[in-house]
């Protein structure tokens, strides 16, 4: 019995010491919750300075001089070139525009070019011309502009999608110097720095002129007979000596000496003109009608009056390709002079869609950024398009002659 009471106890002891004992109580470490925070409102990224477009419109004046003495003079611009400070390589823009400086005196201004450039500050602008035709009393008279280009070194700035208005304003000068040819003086034309530059917003003395007003103008003046004058003097004879007309061109003889002069064409006439006096005859029938001064005989002059041509179909080339680029702001230019044939294509530079018309067409031509659509003007007259999404900034015309 003892032995058993024996056994049990060791057994009990053994049992008791193999039983794991709980770990002393002890309380977890606090964690704290994260604190709330608002989130940043959306800010879009700034747009880079020097990297945002603006338009450029550019206008040419003249100054009322000597130009007044013209009954034209013809000057079409073909190229404009943009200088930022501090760099040969300029912005250039290809135009064709014909202005006749008579018509651009005083306020009145002519729209050249409506062109995007890259914001920011510009020091200079040149503006070239293919061809310059003047003429003054009847005749063709020399007129050049010194140099390759008339420039403007005036400093203004393109802000983001904004307008900025440039006003190239000119004055024509005489040289002293004489034409060998026909015997008139020659003439430059210049600009006036003092006078060009940047209009004002609020400026209204400025009379903008477009492209087909100028050229209504101009075909106007061209479909009317010019009479021509013919300058005489004992020391220099008839100047300009020769010339040659159409049927039914009146001639004027103006006497520019101090003392009465003759003047005879036989089987036409033999009269005398007294100092700063006139004779005037209208050559209506073609043929070639020599004449001199009387008792300066050596001092001769002659007429060719030409055949009347006989109507005929006028032949119109096709100009060279154009681009109207719809940006941001517009559509840059707004404005097209063309021939006939000439083929227009408008190219979508914005960032978002356009809904493009073209007057006269039934289509509707929706261009996504970068699409394009090519029309070719086969008729004359003015063509209107316009995005039927904004109207009011974006519409232009084609002119077509």
């Amino acid at each position: 019995m003892k032995r058993t009471f024996l056994a049990l106890l060791i057994i009990s002891i053994f049992l008791f010491g193999c039983v794991k004992q709980p770990a002393p109580e002890t309380q977890p470490e606090e964690i704290s919750a994260p604190e709330e925070t608002e989130e940043p409102a959306y800010t879009p990224e700034p747009t880079p300075i020097g990297s945002g477009k603006g338009t450029l419109s550019l206008l040419v004046s003249d100054q009322e001089n000597v130009v007044s003495d013209f009954d034209s003079l013809k000057v079409r611009f073909n190229m404009v070139k943009a200088y930022k400070p501090k760099s040969s390589e300029p912005v250039t823009s290809d135009i064709d525009v014909i202005a006749d400086l008579t018509e651009l005196q005083g306020s009145n201004a002519l729209k050249i070019l409506d062109a995007e450039l890259v914001e920011g500050e510009y020091s200079k602008i040149k503006l070239y011309a293919s061809s310059i035709k003047g003429i003054m009393l009847g005749n063709e008279v020399e007129v050049v502009i010194p140099g390759d280009a008339l420039l403007v070194e005036k400093k203004f700035e393109i802000k983001n999608k904004e307008r900025t208005t440039f006003v190239v304003d000119l004055k024509v000068i005489k040289t002293g110097k004489i034409t060998t040819v026909t015997g008139l003086e020659k003439y430059n034309i210049n600009t006036v720095p003092a006078k060009s530059g940047i209009v004002p917003i609020d400026v209204t003395y400025i009379k903008e002129m477009n492209a087909a007003e100028m050229m209504s103008k101009i075909n106007e003046k061209e479909n009317k007979k010019i009479d021509r004058h013919v300058f005489m003097t004992q020391e220099k004879g008839f100047t300009p000596p020769k010339m040659t007309v159409e049927p039914g061109t009146k001639i004027i003889w103006e006497n520019k000496d101090t003392k009465k002069l003759g003047i005879t064409m036989e089987g036409k006439f033999d009269e005398f003109v007294r100092s700063s006096g006139t004779y005037e005859y209208t050559f209506n029938k073609a043929g070639v009608y020599p004449y001199n001064m009387k008792f300066y005989v050596s001092n001769q002059g002659e007429i060719t009056v030409t055949e009347p041509e006989a109507p005929k179909e006028e032949e119109v080339k096709p100009g060279n390709p154009r681009t109207v680029a719809i940006t941001s702001t517009g559509f840059s230019p707004n404005e097209l002079l063309i021939t006939k044939g000439t083929q227009v294509t408008f190219v979508n530079k914005d960032t978002k869609y356009h809904n493009l018309i073209i007057g006269g067409e039934t289509l509707t031509y929706h261009l996504a950024p970068n699409e394009q659509h090519a029309k070719i003007y086969d008729n004359y007259g003015v063509t209107t398009f316009y995005d039927a999404y904004n109207v009011k900034d974006y519409s232009g015309k084609v002119t077509v002659i």
